[in-house]
């Protein structure tokens, strides 16, 4: 029964720890070790407030650094042969996701809005005047409504991949994949929106990732189409592979474009949801924001890592994708080739 009633206390959410009468602690759980590490890296230390004599009279503390950080701890305790227990909640951790909540939510209603609002705009326009519209104008006006339309589906489809995996559905389908054959798949199916492009599939043949096709391909594609979408027209597009130098078990995909570039400080700002760089080009493109931040989630859904850097002098970004090399001995009996 000792071995069942350790291993509940190390399995609860809740963080409980076990004091004598001048504070000291005898025993805590899992829980309660993490809240303090987490604590300590904001300069906050838990056994000082033990000491304090009115802690055990009361239901809630607000713990400060003296700098920054300010956290709410809630407090339950009662006497146990001569020790007291406490079972605390780090309730800004709480208040942090939802107030994480009430900024989706708002930012969602915020790109639902715009476009919803154009549609609405032009089939008022439509409705009441379309008669003394002339053909080519009312053209424009359906045009630019299939493009709101077209708009609407990808934030969803986005929203719903979003939710998807961040609430831990859809395990991965691994099999070897060859990663020139996926890429030029990828190009070609791209071409046709990008016409006056290049694009260079340097790839050599025998490449090939473990990974999850249908999630190789959206990340690929993600890349590539951002790729020429923030670049000028007649621009070119390079990708490349090679073994990573730190891992020669894994495998950096490299995409490089000759687009806008992206300043150091948002190389780790723009892999959030809904941020996008604010230049004179990027305005002029629709995106929902949350393409980069879908694709990290994907790569590394798959243990592998996605990064971006410049291209020294040049212009432009380039964004790598490390994933592990696929390997016959490890995947004997469990994965098929492509």
């Amino acid at each position: 029964m000792v071995d069942i009633y350790n291993f509940i206390f190390d399995k609860v959410s809740d963080s409980v720890v076990v004091l004598d009468k001048n504070g000291n602690v005898l025993c805590s759980n899992n829980a309660f070790s993490e809240m303090n590490d987490e604590l300590k890296v904001w300069g906050i230390n838990l056994a000082k407030v033990f000491s304090e004599e009115d802690i055990f009279s009361k239901n809630k503390i607000e713990l400060s650094n003296g700098k920054n950080k300010t956290v709410e701890i809630s407090i339950n305790s009662f006497e146990y042969k001569d020790n007291i227990v406490l079972i605390l909640r780090n309730n800004s951790s709480l208040k942090d996701i939802d107030r994480t909540h009430i900024d989706f939510i708002s930012t969602v209603s915020h790109e639902l809005r715009t476009p919803l609002t154009s549609i609405k705009g032009f089939v008022d326009t439509l409705l009441s005047a379309g008669d003394k519209l002339d053909k080519d104008s009312q053209i424009r006006f359906l045009k630019i409504i299939k493009s709101q339309v077209e708009r609407l589906t990808r934030l969803v489809e986005n929203l719903l991949a979003v939710s998807k995996f961040e609430s831990g559905r859809g395990e991965n389908v691994y099999k070897e994949i060859n990663v020139r054959k996926t890429l030029q798949s990828v190009i070609d199916s791209l071409m046709p929106k990008y016409e006056k492009y290049k694009f260079h599939n340097d790839v050599e043949q025998y490449f090939s990732v473990r990974a999850d096709s249908d999630k190789f391909m959206q990340i690929m594609t993600n890349l590539i189409d951002n790729a020429a979408k923030y670049s000028k027209a007649g621009s070119e597009v390079w990708i490349r592979a090679y073994f990573n130098a730190e891992n020669p078990n894994m495998i950096d995909i490299e995409v490089k474009d000759e687009g806008v570039g992206i300043p150091k400080e948002f190389y780790d700002k723009i892999f959030t949801r809904f941020s996008r760089i604010d230049n004179p080009l990027t305005r002029s493109v629709q995106g929902t924001g949350l393409g980069l931040y879908i694709t990290k989630s994907l790569v590394e859904s798959m243990n592998g890592k996605i990064s971006v850097h410049g291209n020294g002098s040049k212009a432009g970004s380039s964004f790598v994708v490390s994933l592990p090399a696929f390997s016959a001995e490890i995947s004997a009996g469990k994965f098929y080739q492509e």
